[in-house]
This record gives structure tokens, sequence and C-alpha cells, in this order.
């Protein structure tokens, strides 16, 4: 019994080391106090209660009380394990939506890019060849995936101010990136604790919660 709950407490203690660094949600972080609380009220009232009486055999009445303040706790967890199961799967989609977002994003710019390309080399191919192949070739590499290529030609002012435009296009767009690429890890850091909660709820917390309920039926 004295093993049990002690794993029971760690156990506890680690959800509640995950509630602290923000990964559960507010609906989850409530069923944990209320497990916790008939945790205990199940020890007060009838298991420490129980093993101090041991040599005595327990009334009808108390092994009722028992039945009763256990189906609480058990009640209670299977609550707590379902809510986190389901914070893991809302995350897990929200973490999957955001993957396509930025496939998307990725063929969306790279589209821009290359019409950008396009009508740049069609408006002043004949007047400023060199300058404008020069610029082609840097937007290429951007396309191609070389996001930390500089866009700057120097030439003429209008060719100039244009590659200045699309470096500055490219600064944005690497920020985007950079910006939902934080993002995603974020979900897949709380898609890991999720899991890991489910994990403890599903088998730690009820693997020693079911050992003392064998040893006090027993």
């Amino acid at each position: 019994y004295q093993a049990a709950l002690r794993a029971a407490q760690t156990s506890l203690a680690e959800l509640h080391g995950l509630v602290a660094s923000g990964a559960m949600s507010a609906e989850n972080s409530a069923r944990l106090v209320d497990l916790q609380r008939s945790i205990s009220d199940w020890r007060s009232r009838f298991a420490d209660r129980t093993l101090s009486g041991f040599s005595r055999e327990l009334t009808p009445e108390e092994f009722e009380q028992h039945e009763r303040l256990f189906a609480r706790v058990e009640a209670d967890a299977i609550a707590l394990e379902s809510g986190l199961l389901a914070e893991r799967d809302q995350q897990a989609a929200r973490l999957a939506d955001l993957t396509a977002h930025l496939r998307w994003l990725g063929l969306v710019i790279a589209a821009v890019l290359a019409g950008l390309l396009v009508a740049a080399g069609v408006a002043m191919r004949r007047q400023v060849l060199t300058p404008l192949s020069r610029l082609a070739a840097q937007v290429r590499a951007v396309v191609s995936g070389d996001m930390q290529q500089r866009v700057r030609v120097p030439g003429p002012e209008e060719i100039a101010e244009l590659s200045e435009d699309v470096d500055s296009m490219r600064r944005h767009i690497l920020s985007e990136l950079d910006r939902l690429q934080e993002v995603a890890r974020d979900l897949e850091r709380s898609n890991r604790n999720l899991e890991q909660f489910a994990y403890v709820a599903s088998h730690d917390l009820q693997e020693p919660l079911r050992k003392v309920a064998s040893a006090c039926r027993l």
C-alpha cells in the first residue's frame, strides 16, 4: 500500500508540473484537482483509518463507504484520462492543419516569386539585360529554397529599386516562415506533453490505484 501510494504521489506531482508549464487546459486542471481531492478523501475517511485498525473486521457500513469513496476516485481518474486524450487529439489535429498550411504557403511563395520573375523579365529584359539576368539568377536561388540569398543587383535606379522590393518581400516571407515554424514546434511540444499526460493518467496513475483497490478488497 505504501509503495503504491508513493507511486501515485509521484504521478500526481508530474501532472501538477505539467499544469504549471501551461500544457494542460483549465478543464483538465480542474479534473486533476477533483481526482486528488477524491483520493485524499478516500484515504482520510477509509484507507488510513482502516490500516490503523487492521486487526478488526470491516463492518458492512465501512465496506459500503469504501465502495462509494473509491468509485468516486475511479470516476475522476477516468474523466481526467478522457479529457487528456481529447486534448491530445485536438492538439494533434491543430498540428496537422498547421503543417498543411505551411505546405500551401510554400507553394504560394514559390508561385509568387516565379510570377515576379517572369513579369520583371518581360518588362525590362530588352533595356537592361545583364543586371536583369543577375536579378533573375538571385530570385531563382530564393525560389529553389535558398531563403538566405540576398536579392540585390547594381544597375539603373529602376532595377535597384526592384531588387530591393524583392529582397524586402524575401525578408518578410522568411520572417513569417520562422514564426510559423516556431508555432509548429510549440504545438509539437504541447502534443508530446499531452501524450505524456495520457500515459501517466492511463498507466502510472491507474495501475497503483487498481493495486490499492485490490489490496483493500482483499
